[in-house]
């Protein structure tokens, strides 16, 4: 049977709005039976296809019947224009006139379930690409899409990154992988937006930074020369783009957690600050996206280092301040905590501590990228006060929206450092508003001098009960070596 048949869109698309709209593209053929010569299209002359865009709830229009030529050798491309965020809707067409839109010309195909609204890239290593196989409540919504790792779209479900008939190997998971926290972000999302959440899967287990950053990246230690890992350097650049490039072009933000891998070794840790930020930078570049949204995790654990091994907890800490202080020195670039969480394995997130990550993070997007009125900051450390005389420590916080609870803890997870050692604290927090304070031995502080440092909860192994924001239930994030004023 003749039939307009369509090439794009995909069934199930998520198209990123801009200003409340999109465009969507349409192309495709008409064929027609070899036995019905006037069926060719060169025995319709004048005609056209026309396309329309209606509601799946109610079957009303969005897009009225809209022109698109036909060429001569049957093929037509156009654009549906202007759409409306929303969704989800129905794309039917039909062979009709050049000068209006007939109720019963020759039928062409429909896409289902398409959408406009906000699209997301999913990049970084295992705790993005999901991980966690434990049970947890995380059903998929049929206004979340996934574009998969085999080029088409479906409703999202776990696992994300999932490898059956891949067109790109270089993100290929060696075992089977669970629930990430991107689907809990995208529901989130969706009921706060109200609009359809379109999710893009680039990422990859068991991946370092050089993998994902540009090839002209300017300072690449040595010893990455020596590395044999698969894949390549930069083969995740590439694949990123590409991925976003096959759904479209244009995306609302990227979802990042990676940094576990960078704590291997100095020569990675030591430069990771500085990488990432060129990471960031050349990819809003390449998008000509100049302040596209990098929403980061701060790393949670690593349950089988040696913590005899100080080096290790040296690099894993200094990657946690790093995530920290990324938001302090690049725009639009924003970090949660995850270090309360608990865990599947040694190192990756189960099911329950994935979907807390995931309504963090949209409660951070939707704070302070669309201006909603959630609550998704993270106290961070703004001042470290030590009265010398006293010994007592005063550690000030940003972003506290009701007030710090030390949650009773005997044993707060903070070490000062000091030219003559460490220091622990003596008793538990004391806390008010925005304020946690620490007692410290007054015999051992009544001579210190510059410098003085804190760290907090960036040990591999976690902590006990965190202090938390009692509005939002999200601990500070951890911090290395932050300077202590001394009084």
């Amino acid at each position: 049977m003749e039939i307009v048949k369509l090439t794009t869109p995909q069934d199930n698309q998520i198209f990123q709005q801009t200003a409340g709209y999109a465009d969507i593209p349409v192309q495709g053929t008409f064929l027609a039976e070899k036995d019905d010569p006037t069926a060719a299209p060169e025995g319709y002359p004048g005609k056209s296809v026309w396309c329309c865009l209606t509601r799946e709830d109610d079957n009303t229009f969005v897009i009225l019947p809209t022109r698109i030529p036909l060429q001569e050798d049957g093929s037509f491309s156009g654009v549906l224009p202007h759409v409306p965020a929303g969704g989800l809707y129905t794309l039917c067409c039909q062979l009709g006139s050049d000068r209006f839109h007939g109720d019963w010309e020759r039928r062409g195909e429909c896409r289902f379930h398409l959408g406009v609204g906000e699209v997301f890239l999913i990049a970084g290593q295992s705790n993005s690409a999901g991980y966690g196989k434990t049970p947890g409540y995380d059903p998929v919504d049929p206004a979340v899409h996934l574009f998969r790792n085999n080029g088409t779209w479906h409703i999202a479900a776990h696992p994300l990154n999932d490898s059956t008939d891949s067109l790109h190997p270089e993100n290929a998971e060696w075992a089977t992988s669970g629930s990430s926290p991107w689907i809990r972000f995208a529901s989130a999302m969706r009921r706060a937006l109200g609009c359809p959440i379109g999710l893009l899967q680039a990422s990859k287990g068991d991946t370092f930074l050089y993998q994902w950053s540009p090839p002209d990246y300017p300072a690449c230690p040595p010893e990455e020369e020596s590395v044999t890992t698969y894949p390549p350097r930069s083969s995740l650049w590439f694949l990123a783009l590409d991925v976003v490039r096959q759904a479209g072009g244009k995306i609302a933000g990227v979802l990042w957690y990676q940094g576990c891998n960078d704590a291997d070794r100095d020569c990675w840790t030591d430069i990771y600050a500085h990488r990432f930020a060129w990471f960031v930078r050349r990819f809003r570049e390449e998008l000509d996206a100049p302040a596209l949204p990098f929403y980061t995790v701060q790393l949670n654990k690593s349950l089988s280092e040696d913590p005899a091994d100080t080096a290790v907890m040296h690099r894993w800490a200094a990657i946690k301040e790093c995530q920290r202080t990324a938001p302090h020195r690049l725009p639009h670039v924003y970090v949660t905590p995850s270090h309360d969480l608990p865990m599947s394995d040694r190192i990756h997130n189960n099911t329950v501590a994935n979907t807390v990550i995931g309504d963090r993070v949209a409660w951070l997007a939707l704070e302070c990228e669309y201006g909603k009125a959630y609550f998704g900051k993270a106290p961070d450390i703004a001042a470290a006060v030590l009265q010398k005389e006293t010994g007592l420590l005063t550690l000030t916080f940003d972003n506290v929206y009701a007030y710090l609870s030390d949650m009773n803890q005997p044993c707060p997870p903070v070490t000062v450092h000091t030219a003559a050692g460490d220091l622990s604290p003596l008793s538990r927090f004391g806390f008010g508003g925005s304020i946690l304070t620490v007692q410290l031995d007054p015999e051992q502080t009544k001579a210190l001098t510059d410098p003085v440092y804190i760290t907090f909860a960036a040990s591999p192994f976690g902590h006990t009960a965190l202090p938390i924001d009692r509005i939002t239930g999200i601990p500070p994030l951890g911090f290395y070596r932050y300077p202590v004023m001394l009084e």
